[in-house]
């Protein structure tokens, strides 16, 4: 039978391997920095030989950095994670993170103290490339809005003007043609209808978030009251039934919300089922700090694979025929809840209706 002395020997010479083997810097050292042990991770690390550093003070070592380590230590204070830049003796400058725990002796009393140094450096690099990367896309971003702002803006009147001369020209013109270049110029009228309808959108589209964007509490009881009241045209002619439970306050902005819910529910109204009056339901449930607002159907549905497609722009699961539209509608409201730190996502099943869930941030107040 392994006895315990034969049991801790080996148990020490396990520690012992583990640490020499280990890629991180390992060292351990006495109340006022010198050097007890040093692994082969932090000859790696360092640069110094096992030889040169036992028995050396810490500060020549890691530099100013050691009074910190040195006073945790004696106030047997456990510090994790801290990072600093190292200078080797080769003159590269690193990133290290370091870990540093107090050992005591049998009385409990700090004795000394070893700590765990880890180069970083490359997941440093690769935090700044992508902080980087970052910036850069959201300037690409921001230019591409401006762009996409100014040209739509600069396309409004050449469009009504095509517009307005070909509807002219008919009028004036129309007895003298024929059939065919009649028909001609009710197309390039439409087209330009159409044309002016999607700038509009594409307008509203790069206006949201071009101003500071400030939170405030909102009362969503409030939001859907101004909404219904806005579209009560056509919640009339739809003869839709619209159930709206007690809302609780989130952190938005009023006017973008009013935006958000408009959209949703005249949507609702919009793919509504033939066969059945439209019955629309809004409530809440409340999930940690976010309030999940649902707005749930009983229309045409759709299938769950056109889900993202559905918030992309300019994308239309139907013929504008059937459905008039320029397509914007839902990525307007991933945009709105997008900037107001939410999620929407939507369930849907064809022939049985949809529930788009708009998690937004409760109010604080």
């Amino acid at each position: 039978m392994t006895s315990l002395n034969e049991v801790s020997d080996y148990r020490s010479r396990q520690l012992a391997a583990i640490v020499e083997s280990s890629t991180d810097a390992i060292i351990s050292f006495m109340l006022d920095g010198t050097v007890i042990s040093w692994n082969s991770g932090a000859q790696q690390l360092f640069g110094y030989s096992i030889e040169s550093t036992i028995g050396k003070g810490l500060r020549q070592i890691i530099g100013s950095e050691c009074d910190a380590i040195l006073d945790g230590i004696k106030r047997d204070k456990k510090m994790d994670n801290l990072e600093f830049i190292h200078a080797t003796p080769d003159g590269r400058l690193i990133y290290l993170s370091l870990s540093v725990s107090a050992i005591k002796d049998e009385e409990g009393l700090v004795s000394s103290g070893a700590a765990i140094f880890r180069d970083i450096t490359q997941m440093k690099q690769a935090e700044s490339e992508l902080l980087r990367t970052s910036q850069q896309l959201a300037q690409s971003n921001k230019e591409l809005e401006e762009f996409a702002w100014i040209a739509a803006h600069d396309l409004k009147e050449p469009v009504r003007t095509m517009g307005t001369y070909s509807r002219l020209l008919k009028d004036e013109y129309g007895p003298e043609l024929d059939e065919q270049a009649q028909q001609f110029l009710d197309f390039i009228h439409s087209a330009a209808g159409k044309a002016m309808a999607r700038i509009d959108d594409v307008l509203k589209f790069s206006a949201v978030g071009r101003e500071k964007f400030i939170a405030v509490p909102v009362n969503l009881n409030e939001v859907l009251s101004s909404v219904q009241e806005d579209i009560q045209l056509v919640i009339r002619e739809s003869k839709a039934e619209i159930t709206v439970e007690p809302l609780p306050k989130v952190s938005g902005n009023f006017h973008y919300l009013t935006q958000l819910f408009q959209n949703l529910l005249a949507n609702a109204i919009k793919y509504r089922s033939e066969s059945t009056t439209p019955k629309i339901k809004v409530y809440a449930e409340k999930e940690g700090g976010l309030a999940n607002i649902i707005v749930q159907d009983n229309g045409i549905g759709f299938s769950m694979e056109d889900s993202t497609r559905i918030f992309r722009m300019f994308q239309r699961l139907h013929p504008e025929t059937r459905y008039a539209g320029t397509g914007l509608g839902l990525a307007m409201c991933k945009k709105i809840v997008e900037l107001h730190g939410g999620i929407i996502n939507v369930e849907s099943e064809e022939g049985k209706g949809s529930k788009f869930i708009v998690s937004l941030p409760v109010a604080s107040k």
